[in-house]
Parts: C-alpha cells; structure tokens; sequence
C-alpha cells in the first residue's frame, strides 16, 4: 500500500472505531449522554468511510470501494480481503495474517461487547460484588485486542526488507 494512503487509512478508520466505541458506549445510558452517544456514532462514519476510501485506493482499487465502511467493521473485512494490486512482483501480505487479524479483530468486539453487558449486569447490586473486575477487564482487552488487529491487517506486510537490502 503507498506510504501516504496507510496513514490516512490508520487515521480514519482509527479515530472512526474509537468514536464508535464511545458512541455506543454512551448510547446505550438511559441519562442525557445518550444523546452525546448518538451524536459521536453519527460523526464517526464519515471519518470511518474516509478512512475505508483511502484504504481501498492505496490498494490500487477505486475510492467507491470504500463506501463499503458505510456496514462498518463487515465493510472494512471486505477491503481487506480485496486484493492489493499495487504490490507490483513484492510478496503480497500474506492469508495467515489476514485471517488472524479478522480472528482478533472479532474476539476484540466480542470481549468488549461481553464487557459492556457484564457493567450492565453490575448495576444489580448483589451482582456488583460478583463480578468485581471482570466487566473493565473484557472492555480494556476487547480495545487493546481491536486495535492491534487493525494494526496486523492494516499495517505493513513486509515486516523484513528484501535479502538484497541491508538497511
């Protein structure tokens, strides 16, 4: 992928994951942030398609292709399934990596799903003491685990240079 479309890329769909996040995360209160929740989901899709769009270019593939971000994390696994036809004789990335950044990718969402329906649980009292810990653990991992997929498919494919290259 061209150096300056994977920034753009890591940017976009990053902040646009982290806004979701916290958007959900907010609208699923039953107090006034609900609203700050949506307000965040909103503004969150078009800095996630921003982000697919300068993914699917930097592959070598139409900006249309990412309206796909528009489905949100299913769109994303489609633009990194496409292949990237910018890769000119180098070894493309390869499947391996992919899918086990789709497998991490999904059990991040789900640890931070499970987290969010564990605080949700806490507010019964006699739960609260229960599961002491557990829901800010799964959230915490949940994130740390999304990200360092994104960082696995999204990131460079060649983490070594070429035998002939030294530097």
């Amino acid at each position: 992928m061209q150096p300056e479309k994977q920034t753009k890329t890591n940017v976009g769909v990053g902040i646009g994951l982290i806004l979701q996040m916290l958007g959900f995360t907010l609208a699923g209160k039953e107090d006034s942030t609900a609203i700050l929740g949506i307000v965040l989901l909103v503004a969150s899709v078009p800095i996630f398609v921003w982000g697919c769009m300068n993914y699917a270019e930097g592959k070598g593939h139409s900006k249309s292709f990412g309206l796909f971000g528009l489905a949100g994390l299913v769109g994303l696994i489609v633009l990194v399934l496409l292949p990237d036809q910018n890769s000119h004789g180098s070894v493309a990335r390869s499947q391996k990596r992919k899918i086990a950044g789709l497998f991490s990718l999904i059990t991040g969402f789900a640890l931070l799903v499970l987290g969010l329906w564990l605080n949700h649980l806490g507010d019964d009292i006699r739960l609260e003491q229960m599961l002491g810990l557990w829901p800010g653990i799964c959230m915490v991992l949940g994130v740390c685990l999304t990200i360092a997929s994104l960082v696995l498919m999204l990131g460079h494919g060649d983490l070594h240079p070429p035998e002939g290259d030294k530097s």
